[in-house]
């Protein structure tokens, strides 16, 4: 399992996800920032480059690059299993 954190220090958004393929560890980290922080970005994404975190998402699965959000990726022991009560 992956946990995935925004590098902006005034988002830190987290996620957690087992998929690994491209855009996947993008789509777990959701950024929690209003919009202009950093300056350029929309609310809830901290890249200045596209529009939403959907579209960044798109971006990376098309090309592979998410250079414009860096994350810091640790691999966390076990799976992603939930139980409920």
């Amino acid at each position: 399992m992956f946990l995935v954190t925004c590098n902006n220090s005034a988002c830190k958004g987290q996620g957690f996800t087992e998929k690994s393929g491209p855009g996947d560890l993008d789509d777990a980290c959701r950024c929690t920032t209003p919009a202009n922080v950093p300056t350029g970005s929309m609310a809830g994404t901290c890249c200045v480059t596209h529009e939403s975190h959907e579209a960044h998402v798109a971006h990376v699965r098309k090309t592979g690059d998410a250079s414009c959000r860096p994350v810091t990726i640790t691999v966390v022991p076990g799976g992603m299993k939930v139980k409920a009560g």
